[in-house]
């Protein structure tokens, strides 16, 4: 995203309705597309770790937030299966 203009930055954080009425000229589209991309990456290694999961040897964080949300009975809890796995 392209933050040398202040008037970009105006648009796109002050006035979003207007930054969405010129998605290009403010840097909207550009938010956007950065936004799926994170998703999609993030998505492809949640997806990539549940399959090779093992509960007695997490290799880094993922393994040990997917464990917790598996062992999670509490509804209220942001690890629950209805909140934690959805991004």
């Amino acid at each position: 995203m392209d933050f040398t203009s202040p008037l970009k930055v105006a648009l796109l954080f002050f006035y979003p309705k207007i930054a969405k009425l010129l998605p290009n000229y403010s840097g909207w589209k550009n938010l956007e597309k950065t936004a799926k991309t994170r998703t999609e990456m993030f998505e492809q290694i949640i997806s990539e770790h549940s399959d090779t999961h093992q509960a007695d040897s997490p290799r880094d964080f993922v393994d040990v937030y997917l464990e917790e949300i598996k062992n999670t009975n509490n509804a209220s809890s942001s690890f629950h299966p209805s909140v934690g796995s959805k991004l």
